[in-house]
């Protein structure tokens, strides 16, 4: 180990023991893999179990779940960052995603298909596979102009996750994506309006072909 190498580690370790020292703890992002004291963080009540917290990071504002008995106790990684172009330090690679070879272009040469066969912008990877090696799994979404989107469900509402038509081709594609692709994919069809609205998150592009 070289001296700068033992500067630095003995540096982060008189900042880690300072804020023990003041915070009386420390939790770790489980996202960016930062301590969460040494940023702006912030605490709410779990919405789905309020004897549980919520950590907000401040680095990269993804968000964990906690439980608070003998000092902080955590549970689970909740909500996935939200990347800001202005702040690459809150994702540590500078990967486009984390999905891996040579699933990721199995999965391009599908999307492609399917970028075929319906009208709208296409498919694109969403969520966490984006963010963090970690993801649960893998999502992909297919954006379509309202008016198209519509056109093919008709019959839909607000709330299409209850539409027939929709439950059918989302859970047939999602399965067929998964079977050749080994991932467990989670594929939708998406409104572009409401979808800008609801989902802030970053969007890659996938399958997409020049004519």
């Amino acid at each position: 180990m070289s001296i700068l190498n033992k500067i630095h580690d003995w540096i982060s370790k008189r900042k880690q023991d300072e804020l023990l020292q003041k915070h009386g703890g420390l939790q770790w992002c489980p996202w960016c893999k930062q301590c969460m004291q040494d940023h702006t963080y912030s605490i709410q009540p779990f919405n789905e179990n309020k004897l549980f917290d919520e950590f907000i990071c401040g680095n990269c504002h993804g968000t964990s779940v906690w439980h608070f008995a003998m000092g902080f106790i955590y549970l689970f990684a909740n909500h996935p960052p939200i990347p800001d172009k202005g702040n690459y330090n809150r994702i540590q690679s500078g990967k486009a995603n984390y999905v891996g070879a040579p699933a990721i272009f199995t999965l391009d040469e599908q999307c492609s298909i399917i970028n075929e066969c319906f009208e709208g912008f296409g498919c694109y990877l969403v969520g966490s596979s984006l963010v963090t090696p970690n993801w649960r799994d893998v999502d992909i979404r297919f954006m379509m102009p309202d008016d198209e989107f519509e056109k093919l469900f008709p019959e839909i509402s607000m709330h299409w996750e209850f539409d027939p038509r929709w439950i059918l081709l989302t859970t047939s594609i999602s399965e067929r994506l998964s079977r050749i692709t080994g991932l467990p994919v989670d594929f939708q069809f998406q409104p572009q309006t409401q979808a800008n609205k609801i989902h802030k998150g970053a969007r890659h592009a996938i399958g997409m072909r020049i004519k």
